[in-house]
């Protein structure tokens, strides 16, 4: 699903563009040759770390740095776009992060496909991308995202028709909620006109007036 990433002023990397290929991919080398650089570029642009953790990738000298992931399409990365009206006719998904130095503080801007977002954003987007193992993170069993897809993968085909009953029921339920509510402000409404009434009728049979016949 990752076809390349692009890095600019990062660490020790300056300027790097790496593919890849369909399949599996491994990265090896030695300790302290900056294998997880690759993996902290990853998490960095799909909103991972703080702004402490993040700067410490800008390489010395350098006032900016830049990352950027070309992912392929899938149907659910078709649907997020669509719903966020974010352009996607060239079947890519292209996130770059660029962080900037100003003030003495790090700033960064997001884009997708071109279109600037937030970093909740990309926190949306980011668990239909890729999963990251990193040691003492949190597991997915804790998302409660993951656990609703996991429990739609077990149900199978069915679970479209269950998701559709669902959707009626609460189609119904909220139509007859919505009625509830509406009669009971009727109702509100004609007793305080019943006690208007019963107030005027009050006034009227206390003042004693003569019949004019």
């Amino acid at each position: 699903m990752l076809e390349s990433l692009k890095v600019q002023n990062l660490a020790l990397l300056e300027s790097q563009d790496l593919t890849f290929d369909e399949g599996f991919t491994v990265i090896t080398g030695e300790s302290g040759s900056g294998k997880s650089i690759v993996f902290d570029c990853l998490d960095a642009l799909l909103g991972g770390g703080n702004t402490t953790s993040n700067g410490r990738l800008l390489s010395s000298g350098n006032d900016f740095f830049l990352i950027e992931g070309v992912f392929s399409l899938t149907p659910l990365l078709q649907k997020w776009l669509k719903s966020h009206s974010i352009y996607d006719d060239d079947e890519q998904l292209i996130i770059s992060r660029e962080w900037r130095v100003k003030e003495d503080r790090i700033k960064s801007r997001c884009r997708i496909n071109g279109t600037h977002v937030n970093l909740s954003q990309v926190m949306e987007v980011r668990p239909l991308l890729i999963d990251f193992t990193f040691q003492g993170q949190s597991s997915n069993l804790n998302s409660s995202e993951w656990q609703l897809e996991a429990i739609d993968r077990l149900l199978g085909a069915s679970s479209s028709n269950i998701l559709n009953d669902l959707k009626i029921a609460w189609f119904n339920w909220n139509k007859s909620y919505n009625i509830l509510l509406e009669t009971k402000l009727k109702y509100k409404n004609i007793k305080i006109e019943q006690n208007q009434l019963l107030e005027v009728f009050t006034e009227l049979n206390d003042a004693n007036l003569e019949d004019p016949e």
